[in-house]
């Protein structure tokens, strides 16, 4: 997940994969001249060749938990009723699994769509006791990516496992995976890879600021002050300092405002009066002003 694999590697790496026997399904460790293996250089991280006619990526995670991605989520359906003894899942655009991107950014998704995953995955694990869970997905390496993370997510809350075993277990995928870029318009010239949200999710984990199977998580506190439509804030270090975006003067006493962007966009303006009940909820005793006055 931090470094491009030759040909050589790949195949090696392919040979350790554990892969699910779907009939119309690539099996990597298979297919050493495969299409799919035609990938190119971006940066310092590799992404499937747009060109290559590569069908799709299948993956055994748990004794339970595997992961089917096909060019595109609908050739999924196709197993759906081919394998009576799994229940198959899919996130791609689903309600709460999405990123609001800012320029070219595309995550990686937030705690309370990683909660989401975690609770979507052991429900359905508790509900279908004698079924495997097949996570379905399209190949596209920016959806992909983002799942990849969840899943990895998955298994340091579920299990424990920390980022080394995360990128070990997923390894077949790390050609299918790019790096997530920060909200700057223009050439991409920082890469945070998966393996660094992992580890900084399990950082965390060490320090108790988010526990184990996410107990005491609340999620629905979680959404409401992360909205831009409430307060677009969020806990960084819990009892001890949140980042929020800074109020704006508003004339007539007025709570918030929806104001129009050049780009054709809709925001939300929020007067310091509306932010003191957010604050007040937090215990914030000082405020820092990162960004200059509004009017």
């Amino acid at each position: 997940f931090e470094n491009a694999f030759d040909m050589d590697e790949l195949s090696v790496l392919c040979l350790d994969a554990q892969v699910l026997d779907f009939d119309l399904c690539i099996d990597l460790s298979k297919q050493r001249n495969s299409p799919c293996h035609i990938i190119h250089k971006i940066g310092a991280h590799t992404k499937i060749c747009p060109d290559a006619d590569c069908h799709s990526l299948n993956m055994k995670i748990t004794d339970r938990l595997f992961l089917l991605a096909c060019d595109d989520v609908k050739d999924c359906a196709k197993y759906s009723t081919s394998q009576c003894d799994s229940v198959f899942l899919t996130v791609d655009g689903a309600v709460g699994y999405g990123y609001d991107a800012f320029c070219d950014d595309f995550g990686p998704l937030s705690l309370g769509s990683t909660f989401q995953f975690f609770k979507l995955i052991d429900d359905t694990m508790t509900l279908n006791l004698q079924k495997s869970i097949v996570i379905k997905s399209s190949l596209e390496c920016r959806a992909l990516t983002n799942l990849i993370f969840l899943v990895g997510s998955y298994l340091m809350m579920k299990f424990d496992t920390d980022p080394d075993e995360i990128v070990k277990c997923l390894a077949p995928a790390s050609d299918f995976v790019v790096s997530f870029k920060d909200v700057s318009s223009g050439p991409q010239n920082f890469h945070l890879y998966l393996r660094d949200c992992w580890a900084g999710l399990w950082r965390a984990k060490q320090l108790g600021w988010v526990q184990p199977g996410f107990d005491g998580f609340d999620a629905a506190e979680h959404a409401h002050y992360g909205s831009p439509l409430n307060a677009d804030l969020h806990e960084i270090v819990p009892g001890k300092f949140i980042a929020m975006r800074g109020p704006v003067d508003l004339p007539d006493g007025q709570l918030w405002r929806d104001a129009a962007q050049p780009d054709g966009t809709h925001r939300r303006d929020l007067s310091p009066a509306h932010c003191l009940d957010a604050l007040r909820h937090f215990g914030v005793q000082a405020v820092v002003g990162g960004n200059p006055a509004q009017d």
